[in-house]
């Protein structure tokens, strides 16, 4: 499996070619092959398909959506430029300033459990 970008509209084409329990394609659930608000996003479908090798017509289209993924890491990277100054949150770095009280060492070579 294949994760999907962050912030990326894809569309779902579902075709006659799936069938229902009844032997039936299956249809759109509105009076065209998709709902009319997604008449926009769904403008070059017919393009796409004609480049298909398999050869997809709209004609075969029973139901056709699109939807839009979210995002996991926007807001993490707008604390982090935040707290360097940057950015929408960039108040943070003004209201928390880093602050270094000491260096702790990363190993010890004198611990017992240090190998050379």
């Amino acid at each position: 499996m294949t994760p999907l970008d962050e912030r990326t509209t894809y569309a779902v084409v579902v075709t006659r070619r799936l069938k229902d329990a009844a032997g039936d394609p299956v249809g759109s659930p509105y009076p065209f092959v998709h709902h009319l608000s997604q008449t926009e996003a769904l403008d070059g479908l017919a393009e796409v398909l004609a480049a298909d090798p398999v050869g997809i017509g709209l004609n075969e289209v029973a139901f056709a959506f699109t939807f839009t993924t979210q995002t996991v890491a926007s807001g993490w990277v707008a604390v982090r430029e935040g707290l360097y100054g940057h950015g929408i949150q960039g108040h943070l770095g003004e209201e928390f300033p880093a602050e270094v009280a000491e260096f702790l060492p990363l190993f010890n070579p004198s611990h017992p459990t240090f190998e050379k």
